[in-house]
């Protein structure tokens, strides 16, 4: 057995490459095309679930014959857990991967990171752009062949088109390169699967990549290809202009009544979509308004995603619900077979609106279309008051899952393109106008049809002012990170909090229990080793860092007030305030002295800023906060002046 292990280790051994930071396994004979599994490391560079899958995926594969390139990869972690206003070098570790990858003509990446056990999750895209079909239908295949539960919304690819979603950051860093990849994540071992996507991908890596497929479950998961969209589209579109200009109404009893209806009231979709724009756009405007005026901000509106959002938009409808009145005051006929009519032509409209934006959207508004079609064809108030429900419904369907991220409510729609918002419901409008003279005609002694509609929507309207003011926790935003800093600079000690962008002072709580740092100054964190002489007409210089403990991440600032710092490096680095300012960036969760050598003119008079955080203090105090997400981060800073002490 003993033997066996060695000769096993062996054989890893002689065909592992390491790369500064990433651990690389490579396997089957050098093609131009390579598949790729990548995992990273936890911010501790600890391993997880999905990093020490890969390496028994890799003793798997090791005995394995393949037809190509098989690469796995597992690199440390290159998103620090730091306030965003913390300048990091992330990704340096998946950029180093990735420009490994170039060197294939072709590839497919899977991202793997930890999840839940009993199932599988898939994230089909991210920062508005989707993975290949190809590449979620093996997925699906494999998944389905070993019975694994899928964690996979249809409707996600269009959400993930179109930026509602929340992004995935790593997959996102290939997606933008042109890389087709896919993640996935879970804590159940899929090592099976892997074998089968790495023995399926090594034999050929399709080079197709169709940007504007949807994904349909109908018993199982089903790709509808951009082609076969287009076909269906366009004879969906023949035979609904066909009928809408032959057979519409231009045959039956009343065709001559409905000509001329139709004649007075076709200026209706383009007042409703005017009255819309206008309203969305005021809604808006009142809303931050009120905003300003409660917070000083109009930025607050991110405190309270959901009843900002709900507000403007009750706010809107219940201006242009008015036009309900200006209808009775005007005259204009009731004939409700042309409003539905009309409202289902807007339907067919917004195909073209909206498949201009993006192709994968116009399943959906065919779908919409289909149901107004039958909807004006029925006369009953009910069924149409059904068929609005239904619309609702399918609405509801396909962008269910916004609802649990409330956090890009604000940008996806609160700052909606409000043109676009605008063709969206008009539509609607006719229909409730419709539904409304229907029901006017069937009880002619109601009088409140109107009222109760402005009531209502006033109602939510109120509602949503009131819990603004009020401001119950519910409906606050949750904050993804919120960090306590600790400051230590010049053995003064501060503290705030960072939360997103926003920086506060620390609340009594936070500074009781941080008067237990007091003692420590930024000797106790970080020693600094510096020297800077004069060589021939230049001046070399070199910094040494070193940390007490391991450090989330050490930045040095050069700066100069009579011309540039530096000439040259002995790492990267970047420059700002006209080149005045140079700064170099450590690896994260560094444990080693970080060290930068340079060169620059001669007698010249550096000033030296070291920024170092940590996510620890050598007095090893755990800290506990009530508040959720709250997270403890050391800032120390250390300032001298350099200056060349002697010639070479």
């Amino acid at each position: 057995m003993k033997k066996h292990i060695f000769i096993l280790s062996l054989i890893i051994f002689s065909i592992i490459k390491l790369y500064p930071e990433n651990t690389v396994y490579e396997f089957g004979p050098k093609t131009e095309w390579a598949v790729v599994f990548t995992s990273s490391r936890d911010t501790n560079n600890n391993e997880t679930f999905s990093t020490k899958l890969l390496h028994n995926f890799a003793e798997k594969l090791s005995g394995i014959k393949l037809s190509g390139t098989v690469i796995i990869a597992i690199t440390d972690n290159d998103i620090p857990d730091l306030p965003e206003t913390i300048p990091a070098n992330g990704y340096k570790n998946i950029n180093l991967l990735i420009n490994k990858i170039y060197e294939k003509k072709t590839s497919a990446v899977f991202i793997l990171s930890d999840g839940e056990e009993n199932k599988v999750k898939i994230i089909p895209g991210s920062d508005k752009k989707t993975s290949p079909p190809w590449i979620i239908e093996s997925l699906f295949e494999e998944f389905s062949k070993q019975n694994i539960k899928m964690d996979f919304n249809s409707n996600d690819v269009i959400l993930k088109r179109l930026g509602f979603l929340e992004d995935d950051k790593i997959l996102a860093k290939y997606l933008n390169e042109g890389i087709p990849s896919v993640a996935i994540s879970t804590n159940k071992d899929i090592t099976s699967s892997l074998v089968s996507l790495a023995n399926k991908y090594s034999q050929e890596i399709p080079q197709d990549w169709d940007k504007h497929y949807n994904i349909k479950k109908i018993f199982k998961f089903i790709v509808i290809k951009e082609r076969f969209l287009i076909i269906i589209m366009l004879a969906i579109m023949m035979f609904a202009l066909f009928y809408i200009f032959m057979f519409s109404f231009l045959f039956g009893k009343k065709k001559e009544v409905h000509i001329k209806d139709l004649l007075t009231l076709w200026r209706v979709p383009i007042l409703f979509f005017i009255l819309n724009i206008i309203s969305f756009y005021l809604s808006e405007y009142i809303v931050l308004f009120i905003f300003r005026m409660l917070f000083g901000n109009g930025d607050a509106i991110n405190l309270f995603p959901v009843a900002a959002t709900v507000f403007k938009f009750a706010l809107a409808f219940s201006i242009s619900s008015g036009f309900l009145v200006i209808n009775r005051k005007t005259n204009l006929p009731q004939n409700t077979f042309i409003y539905g009519y009309l409202a289902s032509f807007s339907c067919f409209f917004n195909i073209f609106i909206f498949s201009s934006l993006d192709l994968s959207l116009s399943l959906m508004f065919l779908e919409i279309y289909a149901l107004s079609f039958i909807s004006y064809h029925l006369k009953r108030a009910y069924i149409q008051i059904i068929f609005f429900i239904l619309n609702l419904g399918l609405l509801v369907l396909y962008f269910f899952p916004l609802f649990f991220h409330t956090d890009n409510f604000i940008p996806v729609l609160f700052y909606a393109d409000n043109f676009a918002v605008s063709f969206f419901v008009t539509p609607y409008y006719l229909m409730l106008t419709r539904i409304f003279f229907r029901l006017k005609r069937h009880n002619p002694d109601v009088k409140f049809n109107k009222v109760t509609l402005h009531i209502f929507i006033s109602l939510i309207t109120v509602i949503c002012f009131v819990l603004i003011i009020v401001g119950p926790d519910f409906l606050m935003q949750k904050q993804k990170r919120t960090f306590l800093l600790y400051k230590i600079e010049n053995k003064i000690n501060t503290q705030e909090v960072i939360s997103g962008l926003k920086t506060m002072p620390a609340n009594e709580s936070d500074k009781s229990f941080l008067e237990q740092f007091k003692s420590l100054n930024e000797n106790d964190f970080i020693a600094a080793d510096f020297k800077l002489e004069n060589y021939l007409e230049r001046s070399i210089g070199e910094i040494k860092v070193s940390p007490a403990l391991k450090a989330a991440l050490i930045n040095i600032l050069i700066t100069r007030e009579d011309g540039f710092p530096i000439y040259e490096a002995s790492s990267e680095f970047t420059t700002s305030s006209s080149g005045k300012e140079v700064s170099f960036l450590s690896p994260l969760n560094i444990n080693e002295a970080f060290s930068i050598k340079f060169s620059g003119e001669k007698n010249s008079k550096l000033n030296i800023k070291i920024n170092a955080w940590f996510y620890d203090s050598p007095l090893k105090i755990d800290f506990k906060d009530n508040a959720e997400n709250k997270k403890l981060i050391f800032q120390v800073t250390k300032e001298f002046v350099l200056k060349p002490d002697s010639e070479i």
